[in-house]
């Protein structure tokens, strides 16, 4: 599948000191992301822009609250509906689905 390669990538990158220093993660295309994976995008604190485009994302964990460095997360192309922050709904899906603004909300 799309993105096989850079899903084993996420799983050993996400064990080195290194990971936590990304600032920029472009996953558009990534097909077979799932909340695993998500949940170590999640730990990259100092991340501050995030595609996730054209994937096969439903929805996000409670745990993107924890990137508060956060500029850019584009969910464009994705079925993605709501960003949730603090437990309640934020935002609905904008129209060019892309939601600018540090989390949390």
């Amino acid at each position: 599948p799309s993105g096989h390669g850079i899903l084993t990538t996420i799983e050993s990158l996400s064990e080195s000191a290194q990971w936590q220093f990304l600032k920029v993660l472009d996953l558009r295309g990534c097909k077979g992301l799932q909340k695993k994976h998500l949940n170590s995008v999640c730990k990259i604190l100092l991340l501050k822009y995030l595609s996730l485009r054209n994937t096969d994302v439903v929805e996000l964990p409670k745990v993107i609250e924890k990137l508060q460095c956060l500029q850019t997360l584009d969910i464009r192309q994705t079925a993605v509906r709501r960003v949730v922050c603090g437990g309640a709904p934020s935002q609905e899906h904008p129209k060019n689905g892309k939601t600018r603004g540090a989390l949390p909300c």
